[in-house]
């Protein structure tokens, strides 16, 4: 019995070795953009019939030789705001530049950020390089709109960053899609029986920062969500006082196909009204 035990605590030591060394590896799955990489998407063609004046402008802002964080604003003239939008962690800005089409077809500009190792971005991975950036970008918009046009949008893991962001600084609105309470409370929901919550690198306490943000904040979750369970919606929801967010749950969707429901379109056409 003592062998038994032994092994067993071996092999529990063995995994929480492997999940703090590479939680990288679990959180992060980037895509790789060579630098001279030129971006076209599905989407362009068809949208360009109908408003030619659409100019992609690559962003790179370079913290030191080897740290660079690239995004794309997608320009239109004449805009009624503009969106800044951190994605999921899988991919890159060739998938996740689709996203913009939509909210350029309401009349709002898009800036959309790679992490770093994602796309053209570059650099070690950090979560204070992640915030770090996101400030850079946000002082992009900044100075080209008052702050009562800039709107902050957070996919998946880009929805603490953007959280922390509307925490700092005071958007028109926040909007986060399928978010978490934090990532470490996630982690542990995934490894319960690990004690991740003291080894995680990337805490990124979505909750904390929300009960800092002014601005208000309109919170998206499937009801099917395997991999962020709507249930870190509703403690999002129930850490907020009355009234400062509005959260909408998506029956029958899950993770990935929120953008494919009405009940999602319709909430998006209210907090995004299109240009007349």
């Amino acid at each position: 019995m003592i062998t038994f035990f032994l092994v067993l605590f071996t092999l529990y030591l063995v995994l929480t070795v492997l999940i703090a060394v590479f939680q990288e590896k679990l959180i992060f799955h980037p895509v790789r953009l060579a630098d001279d990489h030129v971006f076209h998407f599905q989407s362009e063609a068809a949208f360009r019939q109908y408003h030619p004046d659409l100019h992609i402008e690559e962003l790179s802002f370079r913290e030191s030789p080897d740290a660079v964080a690239h995004g794309l604003h997608f320009q239109l003239p004449d805009p009624q705001g503009v969106i800044l939008y951190f994605h999921g962690n899988a991919g890159s800005l060739q998938d996740w530049g689709e996203v913009a089409f939509d909210f350029l077809a309401k009349g709002y500009e898009v800036v959309m950020v790679d992490y770093r190792r994602y796309g053209k971005s570059r650099g070690k991975l950090s979560q204070k390089a992640l915030l770090t950036d996101a400030e850079r970008f946000y002082d992009h918009v900044k100075a080209l709109y008052p702050e009562s046009k800039i709107h902050l949008y957070g996919r998946s893991l880009g929805t603490g960053i953007a959280a922390y962001l509307a925490s700092n600084h005071a958007p028109a609105q926040l909007v986060l899609e399928s978010p978490y309470f934090s990532l470490k409370s996630l982690s542990a929901q995934k490894f319960p029986w690990l004690p991740v919550r003291f080894l995680h690198r990337y805490p990124l306490l979505t909750h904390q920062y929300l009960s800092h943000v002014k601005c208000p904040i309109t919170l998206f979750h499937g009801t099917l969500d395997q991999l962020i369970s709507c249930s870190h919606s509703e403690r999002l929801l129930n850490s907020l006082p009355e009234g400062k967010a509005v959260y909408h749950e998506i029956p029958r969707k899950g993770h990935n196909d929120i953008w494919g429901s009405p009940e999602y379109h319709q909430v998006i056409e209210r907090i995004f009204p299109a240009s007349d």
